[in-house]
């Protein structure tokens, strides 16, 4: 954990990327596991297992307790580290998987429509 300690201050775009990976994760609305997290919780509610919401709703909070820990020693902990060079590659991949977890949670739908398609697809037996 102590690894994390200042690591903005010498690989910020590296933090930036983890840190809106973990606020996705948290289901933290615009972000793409907002969604995921309301479909199952609705689901289970639906399908009657409102205690598997709940003990899912106590997991989110336990796992954003530790996700804000992780940010806050990433952007506000110092640091003995040097700055480090990014490499380009390294950070266009961590750009592009960001950009992909800001954009399926504004826009949900198309995603899911795909999803929805391909799986209709796969129990009908017909190709898509």
């Amino acid at each position: 954990m102590d690894s994390y300690n200042g690591l903005s201050k010498v690989m910020p775009i590296t933090s930036f990327c983890l840190a809106l990976s973990l606020l996705g994760l948290a289901g933290i609305p615009p972000l793409n596991g907002f969604w995921s997290k309301l479909v199952l919780f609705s689901a289970a509610v639906d399908g009657g297992y409102t205690w598997l919401a709940l003990a899912g709703l106590v997991n989110s909070a336990i796992s954003v307790a530790y996700y804000l820990l992780v940010i806050k020693r990433m952007y506000m902990d110092e640091t003995t580290l040097k700055s480090i060079k990014e490499p380009f590659i390294f950070i266009s991949i961590l750009l592009f998987a960001s950009a992909i977890i800001v954009v399926t949670g504004l826009l949900p739908n198309v995603l899911y429509n795909i999803s929805e398609d391909i799986t209709l697809s796969f129990l009908s037996n017909n190709p898509v």
